[in-house]
């Protein structure tokens, strides 16, 4: 609230309560619609704040300063003597550090550290105060938080670094062979120490001394007011003033005004970010599941901090990173965007997902303030970037699209990721980092400190169940790839690695292949899934077609309990019976039509989980035809798309939808026959007998579409011989034959239930058919024990869930 007020002043407009009532007024230019607008929004608040500190004119509010005198309960930054200089809310990311910090405050994610080793005799005082010259000219070093209401950054006034940032420790007494387990020690010990994010300063130094030319400086920072790309320029700016200073020099401080003119840009473009994502967030399908990626099953959703953190690295050089370095100047695309290739095409690959979603970090800094190139300060933002991957697209033109999308991002980073999730519900489980930091020119001084300096290491920690880092170092490419050890071993993570290569290899190859072409697998991993995991050859009747099967199986166990759904059963003989009507009811409709039935004729199907769904199933490979399933949850553009794409002239329901099947044909130009199967009256007097076979083993069994996220839903045709193929594989397999109660959970419209129904009625089993009050974990969990069911085909987001899965 402050700091809108003193946005109001910098406006030359004045508010004020009087009875009860704000009022305003202004001088000269008429203010920004947008600032009235934010002073309606927060009338009330701002009411509440002018009554507390008293101010009741105009002239009040002209006198009014954001002094420690009037900040009092604003925030704990000015207790210790710290005047104000400026407010303005925390950014996106600053917020959810925020929160991590009131919810976990023990947890060490955002507690930043470098170790540099300085090979030089080195005036700590003179040190010291080059830190604290450097809190005066960024004035993020200078900057504590509130979080009472709005989270604010408070930009407070006078250097935030002193003597008692800094510590110091001497350990040349140790064995030199000790010294890196110490050092290692000591880092650790400071990395369990909380910051008070209310105060200044958000930084602490140890100087752990090893000889008299040999200083290695601790630095850990709250991640708060840095990010990688200002590292370098701080160190630089700490060196100069040391430089200047130990030669008796006065530094010249200049106050770096970009850190604060950003905040003041994103205040001042929020609406046009807001737009921008509102679009780019309505595309959203969801987070991935990363379950195929990992050793262990996880709920990813359920991490909220890495607790056995571990990490592989993979180097690309040679003559693999020069062509990519050529493949990215030809295309006009940069290293980064290979690597956001690399990671999402392999995520698409494991997930089948046709819209992959990943964490990246932006830079933050493609914004037109003058300076930001060389600021302090928390730029970055974590933002999803989402590529959609279309089976016609080249590897090319993903990469141009990731490139635009990058920089959308990068243009309009000042937006809460919370924000931006719907139901709180994260949108990713993996982050991206290509760090593509200005390394600072050395001083044309060689007696400069900077030239004695080594970096000895950085320990920066996320809370990602799978982190990916990318930077550029001696001609090479480095990823890191980091994880939790509960639940990504570290062979398989070297596993994923080396496919990220191969498919980094391919578009360095030939950037304008088909990005489906891509082979991301070893020679040893294709053997293994294709004749290892494959091993499916099994002995098949040839010449049979299923229903000959099915009537095999009714001859052996007549009296056994085929199906059994909602307390209702049918044996096998009942089952063939009833079949069989229906199969000879269908051929006479055919008949009576002048169109005797032919094998293969496609007939739709639009009915609920039941008895007669099987039956109608069994009924038409019977009458020779081949079914086409429709769930009677499709909206109306599919249902009628599919039954124009397949022409059929007859359609199997239940009496409650000849209504709405009716109004979907309707328009068409033959309408086709629908034919309620729990309607007796239809198979009344009919024959109970196997009919005759028209078809063979080469004739379609049945047509299943596809999801259509695409394009239009495709039908995908399958024969009676890979049924009866399948099902005699899965003899062999599961060792069905010494099974009794099987479960169809699936729903009929996905291939699953060929082998859950068929595969079970061909081989003898009890199928239970589960209801869709049933198809939840507890419900069917319960469903499985209550029957003693032995075999159950079941999606991983409900296996999960089951006690002892």
């Amino acid at each position: 609230m402050l700091m809108l007020l003193n946005e109001l002043k910098k406006n030359h407009v004045a508010v004020w309560a009087c009875e009860n009532k704000l009022k305003l007024a202004f001088t000269g230019e008429t203010p920004p619609v947008q600032l009235i607008d934010r002073v309606k929004e927060k009338r009330e608040n701002i009411l509440d704040l002018l009554n507390e500190r008293n101010i009741f004119s105009e002239e009040d509010f002209k006198h009014f300063t954001f002094s420690e005198n009037h900040a009092g309960s604003d925030g704990p930054a000015t207790s210790s003597g710290n005047n104000i200089e400026m407010i303005f809310p925390a950014t996106s990311l600053q917020q959810g550090f925020i929160y991590h910090y009131l919810a976990q405050p023990q947890d060490d994610a955002y507690r930043v550290q470098l170790l540099l080793d300085y090979h030089t005799h080195m005036d700590l005082a003179v040190y010291q105060q080059a830190w604290s010259l450097a809190s005066l000219r960024f004035p993020i070093l200078r900057t504590a938080f509130d979080w009472e209401g709005e989270i604010l950054q408070i930009i407070t006034a006078g250097s935030s670094i002193g003597p008692t940032n800094f510590t110091t420790l001497d350990i040349t007494q140790s064995p030199e062979e000790d010294r890196n387990k110490a050092i290692k020690a000591i880092q650790q010990n400071d990395r369990n120490l909380p910051f008070d994010l209310n105060q200044p300063g958000l930084i602490r130094f140890t100087f752990i001394k090893q000889g008299e030319r040999l200083i290695t400086v601790l630095i850990t920072l709250h991640h708060c007011i840095i990010d990688g790309w200002s590292y370098p320029i701080l160190l630089q700016a700490v060196h100069e003033y040391y430089n200047q200073l130990i030669k008796g020099q006065i530094p010249q401080v200049v106050v770096e005004q970009a850190y604060l003119a950003t905040q003041q840009y994103h205040l001042d473009h929020k609406a046009e970010s807001e737009a921008y994502w509102a679009e780019y967030k309505a595309q959203f399908q969801g987070a991935n599941d990363l379950s195929a990626l990992l050793s262990h099953q996880t709920d990813l959703t359920q991490i909220k901090a890495v607790e056995k953190p571990a990490e592989q690295i993979l180097t690309i050089q040679g003559s693999i990173y020069e062509q990519l370095k050529d493949t990215c100047r030809t295309q006009g695309v940069t290293l980064n965007v290979v690597l956001q290739f690399a990671w999402h095409k392999l995520l698409h690959l494991y997930t089948g997902d046709d819209q992959t979603i990943v964490g990246t970090t932006v830079s933050g800094r493609d914004v037109p303030v003058e300076g930001i190139e060389s600021s302090v300060g928390l730029y970055i933002n974590t933002l999803p970037l989402m590529v959609q991957w279309n089976k016609a697209n080249s590897i090319i033109s993903v990469l141009e699209d990731i490139q635009k999308d990058i920089a959308a991002l990068n243009s309009h980073s000042a937006v809460s990721l919370v924000s931006l999730q719907p139901d709180g519900e994260s949108l990713f489980h993996s982050l991206l980092v290509f760090e593509n930091y200005p390394s600072p020119a050395a001083h044309e001084n060689q007696e400069g400190i900077e030239n004695t300096l080594t970096f000895r290491q950085g320990i920066e920690k996320t809370d990602y169940p799978l982190s990916l880092m990318g930077y550029e170092q001696d001609d090479s490419l480095v990823i890191k790839l980091g994880y939790g050890e509960d639940w990504l071993a570290d062979k398989h993570a070297l596993r994923l690695l080396r496919q990220l290569e191969r498919i980094l290899h391919a578009v360095a190859c030939d950037p304008h292949q088909p990005h489906t072409s891509i082979m991301f697998l070893s020679e040893e991993e294709r053997h293994t899934l294709l004749h290892t995991w494959n091993q499916t050859d099994a002995p098949y009747p040839q010449d049979k077609i299923l229903q000959q099967l099915f009537e095999a199986q009714v001859e052996i166990t007549p009296n056994d309990v085929a199906l059994v759904f909602e307390g209702e059963m049918l044996t096998y003989r009942q089952l063939n019976e009833r079949t069989n009507q229906l199969a000879n009811t269908l051929r006479e409709h055919y008949q009576q039509r002048n169109a005797p039935l032919q094998a293969g004729t496609l007939i739709a199907l639009y009915l609920d989980r039941s008895l007669e769904m099987v039956i109608s199933i069994l009924a038409v490979l019977k009458a020779g035809g081949a079914y086409v399933p429709i769930s009677p949850e499709y909206p109306a553009e599919r249902v009628n798309f599919i039954l124009q794409d397949t022409r059929t002239s007859c359609v199997l329901t239940q009496q409650h939808h000849l209504a709405a099947l009716a109004a979907y044909t309707r328009p068409f130009a033959e309408q086709p026959a629908l034919l309620a199967t729990d309607d007796q009256t239809i198979t009344a007097g009919q024959s109970v007998e196997n009919p005759a076979p028209i078809n063979k083993p080469t004739d379609l069994a049945y047509i299943i579409y596809t999801s259509g996220t695409t394009g239009q839903p495709k039908g995908v045709m399958i024969e009676h011989k890979n049924v009866a193929h399948l099902a005699a594989a899965q003899i062999k397999i599961l060792d069905i034959t010494k099974r009794k109660k099987a479960l169809m959970f699936a729903a009929y419209v996905f291939d699953g239930t060929v082998f859950e129904l068929l595969s079970n009625l061909v081989n003898g089993l009890t199928t239970y058919i589960c209801s869709e009050t049933e198809r939840n974990a507890p419900a069917v969990e319960k469903l499985i024990q209550r029957e003693g069911i032995e075999i159950a085909i079941l999606p991983p987001v409900i296996l999960k869930l089951l006690n002892g899965a």
